[in-house]
């Protein structure tokens, strides 16, 4: 699927990736299936009903407050001690019985998500760290010596990694969902027109159908 990421090692760089993927999933699915069926049973209109896969399960795993993955992330972050061990533990106790979520069957630091698109594996390691978003204090206050005064003044606001730094600034997932918040919503206030994209094969050349990979597609896509 265009946009979607699942590689040998997936992070919260393709968690965050994902994810927007399963928002835009979400407005897709909205205009073309839910409204569109709307209209025609409000005008009367003789027709067959489409089924479609609601990915709204996935997005709440993920964003829903207080137990989303992404708030319980945020919380492990704001915990001086807190490890990314301890944050994939809180996720598999709290979602182990989510059917979009899926849990190890040995003790290893990942979990898993069912996208839409398909089951994504996630490597906890640098889980905080990548979300804290902070300089490490050594790096900062040898920039703030730099006799230039340009240089000097770059990172007199930002954020260290001292105990209660990363309070003073948003998390990476918190920024992320705030901002794809107010992308769909201003989408939703346009009239949308879809182009949807086919990859035919994994080649990347001309007149070559890969007919397993286009039929999952659009499965995926609710089609």
């Amino acid at each position: 699927i265009f946009g979607f990421e699942d590689f040998k090692v997936n992070s919260l760089e393709q968690l965050c990736i994902n994810f927007a993927n399963e928002n835009l999933q979400f407005y897709f699915n909205q205009h073309i299936f839910k409204l569109e069926q709307e209209v025609y049973d409000k005008e009367g209109i003789s027709w067959t009903k489409i089924g479609y896969q609601d990915n709204q399960p996935c997005l709440d795993l993920i964003s829903k407050r207080p137990v989303g993955i992404f708030h319980i992330l945020d919380d492990e972050s704001n915990f001086p001690k807190g490890t990314d061990e301890a944050f994939g533990q809180k996720c598999i106790s709290q979602h182990k019985a989510h059917k979009q979520f899926l849990a190890p069957k040995t003790k290893q630091p990942v979990f898993g998500v069912a996208h839409y698109a398909g089951s994504v594996w996630y490597q906890v390691s640098g889980f905080l760290e990548k979300n804290r978003d902070t300089l490490r204090d050594e790096l900062r206050d040898l920039v703030k010596t730099s006799s230039a005064q340009f240089i000097s003044q770059l990172l007199a606001d930002a954020a260290g990694t001292g105990v209660g730094a990363a309070r003073r600034r948003p998390t990476v997932a918190a920024v992320f969902s705030e901002s794809l918040s107010h992308l769909i919503s201003t989408m939703s206030l346009c009239q949308p027109y879809f182009v949807r994209c086919i990859k035919p094969n994994e080649e990347k050349v001309a007149d070559v159908f890969t007919k397993p990979m286009v039929l999952d597609q659009l499965r995926y896509s609710g089609m």
